[in-house]
């Protein structure tokens, strides 16, 4: 490739250096190529520069080297000179590509090159390379026996200098964000990442977003550019929402009608669904009495007084013949109980009659007069 400048100065008996790199741009397919001169401010060139450079990246990610521009050095516009390349070379793992400047006519403009002055001279292009491969300038063995190793020369002046180390094309750095904590009951988590532009994978991802209700789950984020492409994981742990029941009377026992869910109690819930009773403080089952009511039992007969018609009698429920707080016993077993019976004892009478309890009321004459009281009963 016939790569020329004219640099119009006045000394050629100063050697300078020119020292080259290879820069990425914003542009993550295109790369430049700059010199920077290390010549003395009062250096001066008169003449054509010729050059010779060597790029290498792995064989095994293919593909070529376009030239993209070449720019004049003194207006930054492309300078109308011939060009000539080496085809791309693949010798064990590398693949090569050779820039050849023979020389050619001198430019009209005229221009200055201060030291330590960069100016770009070519952009590339990569053309077909996959993976994320290092590309730099190269001066090993392969490249120097074929004497393509770095040369520049201005007006036949050797002015070689130094290659920049820098390598391009190395992996760029993915950053996933970091995301979570998170409870499996949230809503969609917008998910980020940088560079911009690339893609999210793993479960529970749709698009951007990531659905909690997945669970803990290791997601990727992909980026690919020029070629390149490198992920990077990040893990959000979900935590699994619990039922929470409303406990509204502040008893301790919840609602079992009444829930939600979430990964912490929301306020005003409990852990347990234990409350029959949602609205009553006092009890968490309806009892013998139901809801609203407790179930006090003061005879302790075992029946709630809400059920017991004597509810100080702890020997009846209900007030039957006697009424609370008397038995109805019925001691003669005559069918009438001692409180209404005259004769508790005799169960033939109800009464104590003419005779009194124990005897009966016989008239045997049918002459008005008990026997008990009759001296002629017959």
């Amino acid at each position: 490739m016939l790569a020329t400048v004219a640099l119009v100065v006045g000394s050629p008996a100063v050697v300078a250096q020119m020292n080259i790199a290879l820069v990425p741009t914003a542009d993550p397919t295109v790369f430049e190529f700059h010199w920077t001169s290390s010549a003395p401010a009062d250096s001066n060139y008169v003449g054509i520069m010729n050059s010779v450079f060597s790029i290498r990246w792995d064989a095994s990610a293919g593909g070529t080297i376009s030239e993209d521009d070449f720019v004049n050095v003194c207006s930054n516009s492309r300078a109308p000179l011939l060009t000539n390349d080496q085809d791309v070379e693949v010798v064990g793992p590398y693949r090569y590509y050779t820039f050849r400047c023979d020389g050619g006519s001198a430019l009209s403009t005229t221009c200055g090159f201060s030291s330590g002055q960069t100016r770009v001279l070519h952009r590339f292009t990569i053309v077909g390379i996959s993976g994320c491969p290092n590309i730099g300038l190269t001066n090993d063995a392969y490249v120097t026996d074929l004497n393509r190793d770095f040369f520049v020369s201005v007006g036949g002046v050797n002015v070689t200098g130094s290659i920049d180390p820098t390598l391009i094309g190395t992996p760029f750095t993915v950053t996933p964000g970091t995301y979570g904590p998170a409870c499996s009951t949230d809503g969609a988590i917008a998910l980020g990442g940088t560079p911009v532009g690339g893609t999210w994978s793993g479960t529970g991802v749709t698009g951007g977003s990531f659905d909690p209700s997945a669970g803990t789950q290791t997601l990727t984020y992909t980026v690919t550019q020029g070629g390149c492409t490198v992920a990077a994981n990040t893990t959000i742990t979900v935590s699994t929402a619990t039922t929470w029941y409303l406990d509204q009377d502040n008893d301790g026992a919840g609602d079992p009608s009444n829930s939600v869910q979430a990964c912490g109690n929301p306020g005003g819930y409990v852990s347990n669904s234990n409350d029959g009773c949602p609205t009553d403080m006092n009890k968490v089952a309806p009892g013998q009495c139901g809801c609203g009511i407790p179930d006090t039992d003061s005879d302790s007969d075992g029946t709630a007084n809400c059920n017991d018609g004597c509810p100080n009698d702890p020997n009846k429920i209900a007030p039957g013949i006697c009424g609370c707080g008397t038995a109805d016993t019925d001691s003669d077993s005559d069918g009438t109980a001692d409180c209404n019976d005259g004769c508790p004892n005799d169960p033939n009478k109800i009464v104590p009659g003419v005779c009194g309890c124990g005897t009966a009321d016989t008239d045997s004459d049918s002459d008005g007069t008990a026997d008990c009281n009759d001296g002629c009963p017959n």
